[in-house]
């Protein structure tokens, strides 16, 4: 009976400890982490700040974006559009580069299916901006460039796409 209460007494703490999973954000980042500086006036020693955190903001974005894809769905293309300016307006401060890049394919495939050719290009241009080794962008402007009839530039596109996922090759 006290080997039994001694393993429980010693092995208990494992298991109750939190494993490093549950501290971490949708971005991968350790929470425990945030908010701390180095106060180098006060010999090196770690200062913890805390920062209110708007956990609505994060949801209210995620519902604006659904709903312009919805409106894409629906074709009402031209509200799209608006919805898609609005959020980058808003939030491309706030955002991750990922997410911006995102953004912008989506809103360049609005303004493809609007019959907008240059508008679709410049938005696909600024997501490859934000993620220049990404090969969604590629893919993207290849389709348009493709749709065009400039195959020669598609194929260009294409391989930079296979360049940076190489899976589809």
């Amino acid at each position: 009976m006290i080997k039994f209460v001694i393993g429980v007494f010693l092995f208990l703490p494992i298991i109750l400890l939190p494993t490093v999973a549950q501290f971490l954000n949708d971005d991968g980042v350790d929470t425990r982490l945030m908010g701390r500086n180095l106060n180098h006036h006060n010999n090196n020693l770690i200062e913890i700040k805390s920062t209110p955190v708007d956990l609505n903001s994060r949801l209210r974005w995620m519902k604006h974006r659904q709903e312009a894809r919805t409106f894409v769905l629906r074709g009402q293309l031209e509200q799209a559009r608006l919805s898609y300016k609005a959020l980058l307006h808003t939030k491309i401060h706030s955002l991750r580069q990922r997410t911006i890049a995102d953004l912008y394919l989506e809103l360049g495939h609005v303004f493809f299916l609007l019959g907008d050719s240059d508008f679709a290009r410049l938005h696909f241009e600024k997501a490859k901006s934000y993620r220049s080794q990404a090969y969604q962008p590629f893919v993207r402007l290849a389709q348009l460039e493709a749709s065009l009839g400039h195959l020669d530039q598609a194929k260009k596109y294409f391989e930079h796409a296979l360049f940076f996922n190489n899976t589809h090759g």
